[in-house]
């Protein structure tokens, strides 16, 4: 695997999952708002979105977005990394146990 590679997939995935993240949030938000339980939210939630707080709100749940798509961005590449590197050095045998064959991965 080419981490350089990688590293730039990386940032064009997170920014693509983030913008459609976003509009789905948006879509989803302006569906619900017509619902009882959106309406009760809204009026919860609505002191947030006043106009002193509203671009620190939407900041602040952008970088939580953001947060969330870098943690699974680094997840799947470490288990990509992981898997990958120990079956490259695994020799898969097949011992009899119990009268059955039994696959066993042995690693280094």
């Amino acid at each position: 695997m080419n981490w350089q590679t990688q590293l730039n997939n990386s940032f064009i995935w997170i920014l693509t999952a983030l913008l459609s993240v976003t509009v789905e949030l948006v879509i989803t938000a302006l569906l619900l708002k017509r619902t009882q339980f959106g309406k009760k939210f809204w009026l919860i939630s609505k002191p947030c979105f006043e106009n002193s707080n509203k671009y620190k709100t939407l900041g602040l749940i952008l970088l939580l977005l953001l947060f969330i798509l870098l943690e699974v961005r680094i997840s799947v590449l470490n288990t990509f990394f992981f898997i990958t590197g120990c079956t490259a050095h695994c020799k898969i045998k097949t011992p009899m146990r119990f009268g059955f064959s039994q696959p066993l991965m042995q690693c280094w």
